[in-house]
């Protein structure tokens, strides 16, 4: 799944700068550096590769495997937010592990070259 970039004039649903839906990605033009949030959105977007690449090697039709894939990437993310709320309060989305690898790269436009599956599970914090 190669990413599909939109730049869009306006925040996305009123405050967002930047927003991954499968292989879409918009980013906001009023993001205070558009290139480094296009660069975050792409790192999720790999993330969301790695589960799709698991899935794939599972089911074989490869529509079905992208849809599953995704699920699975919101799916995770959502019950690391659901967790990290109680945990860490208004803190919960920027403790995400996949937040977390996102914020700390998406400054490095090579990252992706390199970045190896797995690579969120080095911003778990163990519990």
């Amino acid at each position: 799944m190669k990413a599909k970039i939109k730049y869009i004039n306006k925040y996305i649903f009123g405050h967002f700068t930047g927003i991954t839906l499968g292989p879409y990605i918009w980013v906001s033009l009023l993001s205070s550096n558009p290139v480094r949030t296009a660069n975050h959105e792409r790192i999720h977007l790999a993330q969301i590769m790695e589960l799709v690449r698991k899935v794939k090697k599972i089911v074989r039709l490869k529509p079905v495997a992208n849809v599953i894939g995704i699920i699975w990437f919101y799916t995770r993310y959502g019950l690391n937010y659901a967790r990290n709320v109680f945990k860490y309060g208004k803190a919960a989305y920027r403790n995400l592990y996949y937040e977390r690898e996102a914020y700390d790269n998406d400054d490095n436009l090579a990252y992706l070259d390199d970045r190896k599956d797995g690579a969120h599970n080095d911003y778990r914090d163990g519990s």
